[in-house]
Order: structure tokens, then C-alpha cells, then sequence
């Protein structure tokens, strides 16, 4: 089996910070502020002004904490890509109450056309 957590660890990592083309230094510098509590200061500035709520930042941060996760030295560590799944939509579970299915991240439904 591929090792896809880690790879999928780095890409969330991406995505949360803005940064790309990642070295090991730098997987291990976020790595060392979601550790010590400190993973806001790694999310992208941009991310931080959406709607002027702290509920998004706390979210970048759970994210940040998935790929903390998958990014473990040690393979016996690391969740499976099932368990990512599931931690990831633990992060803002969708709200059914309406009968509605909903985006777990714009709170609203998506038009596939």
C-alpha cells in the first residue's frame, strides 16, 4: 500500500499556510507549532480575515492538526486515509437538520452545473 497519508498530510499543510513546495525542514517547523499549540501563526493571513470569525481559524487549525497527524515519523502513527476522512468531517460535521445535505465547509449547497 502507498504511503498516501503523508503526502495528503503536506498538501493540507499547503493549502492551510499558502506556502508551497515544502522541505522536510519545513513540514517539521509546522509540525513543532501545531505541537506546541501555535498552529494559528501558521495559517495564511488571507484565511484569517474570512468573515471576521474565529470559528475559521479554529477550523485551519484542526486542519493543521490532520496533517500533523499524517505527517507522523512513524508509519504505525499516521491514520489511515479512512480515519483522515472522518476526522475531517468532524472538523464542522454537516448540518441535516433542514433535510438538507450541506457543504461541511460553505454551509450551503453546491449547484454541480
Amino acid at each position: 500500500m502507498a504511503p498516501r497519508a503523508p503526502r495528503f498530510g503536506v498538501l493540507v499543510m499547503e493549502l492551510v499556510t499558502g506556502r508551497g513546495k515544502w522541505s522536510g525542514e519545513e513540514v517539521e517547523k509546522v509540525r513543532r507549532s501545531v505541537r506546541d499549540g501555535k498552529g494559528f501563526k501558521e495559517v495564511d493571513f488571507r484565511m484569517k480575515d474570512v468573515g471576521n470569525e474565529r470559528r475559521w481559524e479554529k477550523e485551519m487549525v484542526e486542519c493543521l492538526r490532520v496533517g500533523y497527524l499524517c505527517t507522523a515519523q512513524a508509519p504505525d502513527k499516521r491514520p489511515t486515509m479512512q480515519q483522515v476522512v472522518g476526522l475531517l468531517k468532524d472538523i464542522r460535521p454537516s448540518s441535516t437538520s433542514s433535510g438538507a445535505s450541506s457543504s461541511s465547509f460553505s454551509g450551503r449547497m453546491i449547484d454541480p452545473k
